[in-house]
């Protein structure tokens, strides 16, 4: 299993998607092991658990190769690639959340977390607080903050209102700030810090 993205120049990365596109196994293997650690990454920030990580790999390969002749070279394939991840992702929550139970927003207006404080959490340590978010908040903070995707189309792509996703946003948000002030006032063995999340997250 690659656990390290093998450099590849563009002209070999064309080469190697003409192979898949000819259903060649050593093409196939190659791009797997080339975009297996950038798939993983984007497949752990919507999954909580590895199992579920790895199914949605999975899924997406399948999806890459089974669809790579509709790909178009003038587009950048890393774009291609991550779009089909995403979505894969979000069909993997479609068919494992029928129906969400939201607990009811609690305030927690008094927690923050400074620019500070962020930027001395590792890319890791910030991932592992955000699976702990319930797989609804965690859908719509990962594709609104890390995606970019609008709430307009978030309410389309897992088929509820503009409303609802913005509402589990904000939810998340606070979700986060509280969980983020307990894993560094237990830390720390301080009562309270004065935590703030950054506006864009």
């Amino acid at each position: 299993m690659a656990n390290e993205e093998i450099h590849i120049n563009p002209p070999e990365l064309t080469e190697i998607i003409k192979a898949c596109k000819l259903q060649h196994p050593l093409g196939q293997r190659r791009l797997y092991e080339h975009f297996y650690s950038y798939v993983k990454s984007i497949c752990l920030r919507y999954a909580s658990r590895i199992e579920d990580c790895e199914e949605i790999m999975d899924d997406s390969f399948i999806k890459v190769f089974k669809g790579i002749d509709k790909y178009d070279y003038e587009r950048p394939f890393k774009y291609w690639l991550r779009t089909i991840v995403v979505n894969t992702a979000i069909d993997f929550y479609r068919q494992s959340m029928r129906m969400v139970k939201s607990n009811p927003i609690e305030d927690y207006s008094h927690l923050s977390m400074d620019d500070h404080t962020i930027s001395r959490m590792s890319s890791e340590e910030i991932l592992k607080v955000v699976q702990k978010l319930s797989p609804a908040y965690r859908s719509v903070f990962m594709m609104f903050v890390v995606d970019g995707y609008s709430h307009r189309e978030i309410g389309a792509m897992l088929n509820i209102t503009e409303g609802t996703s913005k509402s589990n946003l904000a939810k998340a948000r606070l979700k986060l700030q509280e969980m983020l002030l307990k894993e560094y006032a237990g830390e720390s063995g301080v009562a309270f810090l004065n935590l703030t999340l950054p506006s864009n997250i």
